[in-house]
């Protein structure tokens, strides 16, 4: 499994495994059983809420009869809120792309959107965001393929700095704000309130991940969705194995980051049960194995079996299980930290790397949490950037001080055990 380099020793909890069969019961459709003595219903919620799949879990949930008052109304509100917020996200990703469009820029919808498609009900399937890739594009001459305009790199890189200053325009005048925009991020963050919130991509992966060159060209595998085959601007979609083979790159990518949680088996089980019969694994398996994921695929889709049927899990599979579960949607701040650390053992073997991540610790360009980006960005407060790192750190010392030294065990002894 992807998490076989997790230091997490031991098997489901209870809680856990009450949670693996409700999702065993929401894609079977069978009666969940009882909430076991040595659980709360509080404590299920809150995990569902964690893995951000209480709307899938609802179906399973509304009918067993244990479950308090309080809890079903929370799980209730939590479902409608995910519909709602599907419902209006859909009404404003037509108006963002109808605005693209109009700009003269091709787009296709991408990640959450497209998984969610899959699902049976529209409150499934929970999205924090919607991703949108976009470009001035063009045929190119000698392939026929997309690509972003410009006959050269230096010009096709002149063509997204242009892009990325016209998109802030017109998500400005929708009512939009930044909230991130980094320097190598594949992607400019917009919110307006309460919720919404839209990544619009000028690529697919960083320039530093180990992905990026099979998407170097995030437009080489799109295709126009309706027009004349030589209009470049307006809507174009990836095929269904296309899309399939992203998700579980993007899954790749948030395993090798900070870790992920069970939403991608999920997810994984809703796309494949809903197009059963019009992927070409094939070519799935061709493309995963260019990208090296092959095996990660396998392993993923393994486990999302054994969670449809409800187990029985080997060890491997309970470790991979409750390890996904504790990582939360996104994975966590700590895993982050620690699988950086196994990522640079080379330099640890040299001794180089306590001094790189005390290096890294106190860079506002390598290092920035999101609440202390106004030291970063704003010049007379960048000198105090130092200062504001302790602070936070120890902040969180204070109120959580075994996550902080698990950290510093991981950087000065290695991987350990949690």
């Amino acid at each position: 499994m992807p998490v076989s380099s997790s230091p997490i020793r031991g098997g489901l909890n209870p809680a856990e495994r009450y949670l693996i069969h409700l999702v065993s019961c929401a894609f079977s459709g069978a009666t969940a059983r009882d909430l076991p003595d040595s659980c709360t219903w509080r404590s299920i919620f809150d995990l569902a809420c964690q893995n951000s799949i209480p709307g899938l879990l609802y179906s399973s949930i509304k009918h067993v009869s244990s479950i308090p008052d309080d809890v079903a109304s929370a799980w209730a509100a939590s479902a409608n809120m995910t519909m709602l917020r599907a419902v209006q996200f859909e009404a404003e990703r037509a108006v963002v792309c109808e605005s693209l469009a109009r700009a003269g820029f091709g787009y296709v919808v991408i990640k959450g959107p497209v998984v969610a498609g899959a699902y049976d009900a529209m409150e499934q399937r929970s999205m924090a965001d919607n991703d949108i890739l976009y470009g001035i594009i063009e045929a190119d001459p000698s392939s026929g393929e997309y690509r972003v305009a410009g006959m050269t790199e230096r010009d096709r890189r002149c063509t997204i700095e242009r892009s990325q200053v016209t998109v802030q325009k017109i998500m400005g005048e929708l009512g939009y704000t930044v909230v991130e925009q980094l320097p190598d991020a594949c992607d400019i963050h917009f919110a307006k309130p309460p919720f919404l919130s839209f990544e619009l991509h000028h690529a697919l992966m960083e320039i530093d991940s180990p992905f990026y060159s099979y998407y170097a060209n995030p437009w080489r595998r799109a295709r126009k969705t309706d027009g004349t085959p030589g209009d470049v601007s307006g809507e174009f979609h990836f095929s269904l194995e296309d899309h399939y083979v992203y998700l579980v790159t993007h899954a790749a990518k948030h395993f090798r980051r900070s870790g992920a949680g069970i939403r991608i088996l999920a997810d994984v089980i809703a796309y494949r049960r809903a197009y059963t019969h019009e992927l070409d694994m094939e070519y799935v398996h061709r493309e995963l194995a260019v990208l090296g994921l092959l095996d990660f695929e396998r392993e993923l889709w393994s486990l999302a079996c054994a969670v449809v049927a409800d187990g029985p899990f080997d060890e491997d599979a309970e470790r991979a299980l409750h390890y996904m579960i504790a990582c939360g949607t996104y994975g966590t701040e700590d895993e982050q930290f620690r699988l950086r650390l196994l990522r640079k053992s080379d330099e640890a073997k040299s001794g180089n790397m306590l001094f790189s991540e005390i290096r890294r610790f106190f860079s506002p360009e390598e290092a920035c949490p999101r609440s202390l980006r106004p030291f970063a960005q704003r010049g007379l407060l960048r000198p105090l950037f130092p200062f504001a790192r302790i602070a936070m750190f120890l902040s969180k010392a204070i109120a959580h001080p075994h996550e902080q030294l698990r950290k510093i065990r991981y950087l000065l002894f290695g991987q350990g055990e949690r």
